[in-house]
């Protein structure tokens, strides 16, 4: 990408003015993640040479404060902070809470951001997760995240819920899916006395969306429902 830092901002700029004011108001959509992936293993998110995984926005430029914050991300929020005023405002992101680095990065960031007098009204995770991921170590440190954002008056969602079944399909591992996918659910549900959490799956079905060889959705080829739809759906009636 060989766009300089004064093309990138106006691309930006207009990219992201017409996206708020397209969505803002419209019946049923309530949020916007604002940014997304802007760390990476502990540090701002850059192009990963060798991978053709480019990231021309961070070329924009870095602030002066101490964690040399990309300047994209501080414009993307005045941008939504002016033409979204209808919509939560999220700040989004994919790795799970053992990059702590990552998450220090963003916490400071959202604090950067309100010094700057913009809003920001929530965190988000996209749960792209291994089966057996929800070991009780893992399901603290998402417990303890979301009630840093509950402390912090910012709402926590999962933006994006899949559980790879990257060693097959079998009862086994069905099962364990299952117990994935509902103890993160569950984790959720026991936050929301203390503020405001959301759920949203990646894909539905198996044939279609990201990774279809991993297995991630809650149906199968077939359409059928599997042990994690079921799961699932007892977890929400239990808790109305």
């Amino acid at each position: 990408d060989q766009r300089t830092p004064a093309e990138l901002r106006k691309l930006a700029r207009k990219f992201m003015t017409a996206l708020c004011q397209r969505y803002n108001g419209k019946p049923g959509i309530v949020s916007l993640d604002v940014v997304n992936e802007t760390t990476q293993n502990n540090k701002w998110h850059t192009n990963k040479p060798g991978t053709g995984w480019e990231v021309p926005w961070y070329s924009m430029g870095q602030d002066t404060d101490k964690n040399k914050t990309p300047l994209y991300i501080k414009m993307a929020f005045e941008i939504a902070n002016q033409y979204a005023p209808g919509m939560k405002l999220i700040y989004n992101h994919h790795e799970d809470m053992n990059k702590e680095g990552s998450w220090r990065l963003i916490k400071e960031t959202i604090a950067y951001l309100r010094q700057a007098g913009l809003r920001v009204d929530g965190i988000g995770w996209q749960a792209h997760v291994n089966n057996g991921w929800a070991t009780a170590e893992n399901l603290a440190k998402l417990g303890d995240l979301i009630d840093w954002a509950h402390q912090n008056q910012l709402e926590f969602h999962v933006t994006e819920a899949s559980v790879w079944l990257k060693q097959g399909v079998t009862e086994q591992t069905l099962a364990l899916q299952a117990e994935t996918y509902s103890a993160i659910v569950k984790v959720l549900l026991e936050k929301r006395g203390s503020g405001k959490v959301g759920w949203n799956t990646w894909h539905i079905d198996d044939p279609h969306g990201w990774k279809r060889q991993w297995h991630g959705g809650l149906f199968d080829e077939t359409y059928t429902a599997k042990p994690t739809y079921f799961a699932i759906q007892k977890l929400l009636e239990q808790a109305n």
